[in-house]
């Protein structure tokens, strides 16, 4: 997913706050669930649901870097 589409979807979370954005990353063999992201308080939520850690941004661009960061530990 390009970074573009990406900050389209945060951006689309703030109006729909009651909402949630799963990542599921694929592998040659497997589809998992990799990240649970939400908008509370003003606030992005990114939760690894590998090991359960939780980080909070205030903005998007801190989000996507959030984002990148987890999917880069994986691969």
């Amino acid at each position: 997913m390009s970074i573009d589409h990406t900050r389209i979807m945060l951006n689309t979370l703030k109006q729909y706050s009651a909402c949630e954005i799963s990542l599921t990353s694929n592998d040659k063999t497997n589809t998992f669930p990799m990240l649970n992201i939400c908008y509370k308080d003003f606030n992005f939520e990114v939760t690894n649901l590998r090991t359960l850690a939780v980080f909070t941004m205030g903005s998007v661009d801190s989000t996507l870097s959030r984002i990148e960061t987890e999917f880069n530990m994986v691969y």
